[in-house]
């Protein structure tokens, strides 16, 4: 299906700014589905979950595409402490744990030689909004912009954040599938953040 998406927008897509799948005005011609998004001359398209959600990672594939961003961390949140602590038990038994300003989080830090710096993270906090959800946390120069290219796509704003801190993200964009209410998100900070030196 990603194939099928990539070939809409190459055939139908604009040349210029952003299309996304499905293209509009298209009919019979269009399979119907999100997760492809088209940049100028860049694509990118997805398949792997429900489709609001495969087009938030074809938006950050495509932006990376023609931007610096990097990945920092792909993050589980979890409504009880109970429930963070089984997810990140079975990652491992010496979590990097983080002092609590606002919510609980343990990070496992992934050697990666394809990341951009050599690792990432796996994060499990306990947070309650917006309840159990997953997100990606991503470096990028400018995050509030990044978010506001995202959050466009899907006809609304970012949530920002007044104070984000040193090594906070900036903002958020969270997106429901309107098939199951469950939630993917993407977070993006400026500057790469080592967690094993801080925590």
């Amino acid at each position: 299906m990603a194939q099928v998406k990539t070939g809409e927008l190459t055939w139908f897509g604009q040349a210029e700014g952003l299309s996304l799948t499905p293209v509009p005005g298209l009919g019979e011609l269009s399979f119907g589905w999100m997760g492809g998004a088209r940049l100028d001359s860049y694509i990118a398209a997805v398949s792997k979950w429900r489709q609001e959600h495969d087009r938030l990672l074809a938006l950050i594939l495509v932006y990376s595409m023609r931007n610096p961003l990097a990945l920092h961390h792909i993050g589980f949140r979890h409504k009880t402490e109970a429930a963070m602590l089984a997810a990140s038990a079975t990652l491992g038994p010496v979590p990097l744990s983080v002092p609590p300003s606002d919510h609980q989080r343990h990070y496992h830090l992934v050697a990666d030689d394809r990341a951009a710096h050599g690792k990432y993270y796996i994060e499990h906090q306990c947070f309650a909004d917006p309840g159990e959800s997953f997100h990606w946390d991503v470096v990028t120069p400018d995050p509030e912009g990044f978010l506001a290219f995202i959050a466009g796509a899907y006809g609304r704003k970012p949530t920002l954040w007044d104070d984000p801190g040193q090594n906070g993200p900036h903002g958020v964009v969270w997106v429901e599938a309107a098939s199951d209410k469950s939630i993917m998100g993407v977070m993006a900070r400026p500057r790469y953040w080592e967690i094993e030196t801080t925590a």
